[in-house]
């Protein structure tokens, strides 16, 4: 069973630093924003467009990953008569779906691995 955000958690702790690159640049700029201004509007402008795509992003994410169901495997359902014999699981080797699979497919199925 995922834990909850499971998704979108994994995503930035692989990208990490790009999430602290962005973070980082946004806290500049806002310290930049709060000290002159008549740099105010262009440094939250920048804010906004580094902001912006990171949280649309990561809620995009999350409705994929996290909220949409789709490691509930529900929408593979494979009738009795046409169950291979074997499941090939393609992955870009972080694998979280092999288990689950597994668990959908146990190997006594004829579907299992």
């Amino acid at each position: 069973m995922r834990k909850p955000a499971e998704g979108v958690w994994n995503i930035v702790r692989f990208n990490w630093h790009f999430y602290a690159l962005a973070a980082g640049t946004v806290s500049l700029l806002l310290v930049a924003a709060g000290l002159h201004s008549g740099v105010r509007p262009y440094a939250l402008a920048l804010v906004a467009l580094i902001s912006v795509p990171v949280v649309v992003s990561l809620l995009v994410s999350y409705y994929v990953y996290d909220y949409s169901g789709l490691y509930s495997f529900n929408w593979l359902t494979i009738e009795e008569a046409s169950i291979p014999a074997t499941i090939v699981n393609i992955h870009a080797g972080f694998d979280e779906t092999s288990q689950l699979l597994h668990e959908k497919y146990p190997p006594g199925n004829p579907a299992g691995f």
